[in-house]
């Protein structure tokens, strides 16, 4: 008798974790296929299976991201989090719905986790400096970065939020000044041109703007 039931134990616990398995890679190619739908099924399946899955909370916060309920997102992602708080997708996507829910103060203490995480990484700083300026946090904003800009002094973008710090103050020169920069580290991106002839508009230099604009539009279309 005992060895049937411990026959009878494995059988059960070997077919709970087939199920868990199978679900968990269903879960992670439906998403990766935008089979939105059955990713809704088989994450909450899951979770009646193992209410602490990590991939279940996940994945359900990220179904729910898409189907634009965001506070259902952010609250299966924040379960997500505390099972393993050092998943960047989970991070990224957790600031993306406290930004559509207004909850700016959560995605700068997000954010600071990213910055935790990947210290030697100046775009993480970016990211921080961002999200405090939309917090009207502006003395935090610039210290960010401009750390970001020291970190690493080739990162095109961490010179081009820099412009759009001073250009959001009106400080149209400064603004200029960084743009250029940008383009110099990069100068295949559209962005930068963009800003920095809007930057040139304000000041009434038409021809540069429209300098500016044109070599963007050019980026753009050999990019399509």
């Amino acid at each position: 008798m005992k060895k049937l039931a411990l026959l009878f134990t494995l059988l059960c616990t070997f077919t709970f974790g087939a199920t868990i398995n199978e679900l968990n890679k269903s879960i992670v190619d439906n998403y990766n296929n935008k089979n939105f739908k059955q990713v809704k099924k088989d994450s909450k399946d899951l979770l009646d299976l193992d209410e602490n899955s990590f991939i279940g909370h996940k994945y359900l916060g990220l179904y729910y991201f898409e189907d634009k309920d965001y506070k259902k997102s952010y609250k299966e992602l924040e379960k997500a989090m505390n099972i393993n708080n050092s998943d960047e997708e989970v991070l990224n996507k957790l600031i993306d719905a406290y930004y559509e829910e207004h909850k700016e103060s959560n995605a700068i203490n997000i954010a600071k986790r990213l910055v935790e995480l990947n210290p030697n990484d100046s775009d993480k700083m970016v990211l921080l400096s961002q999200i405090y300026f939309d917090s009207r946090k502006f003395e935090e904003s610039i210290d960010t970065c401009w750390k970001a800009v020291e970190m690493n002094p080739k990162n095109a973008n961490a010179y081009n939020w820099r412009g759009d710090i001073s250009f959001k103050v009106y400080q149209f020169k400064v603004a200029i000044d960084d743009y250029t920069k940008a383009i110099e580290l990069d100068p295949t991106n559209p962005l930068y041109y963009k800003n920095r002839g809007f930057a040139k508009g304000c000041l009434k230099d038409k021809d540069g703007m429209n300098a500016d604009y044109k070599i963007a539009k050019e980026l753009e279309n050999q990019k399509k």
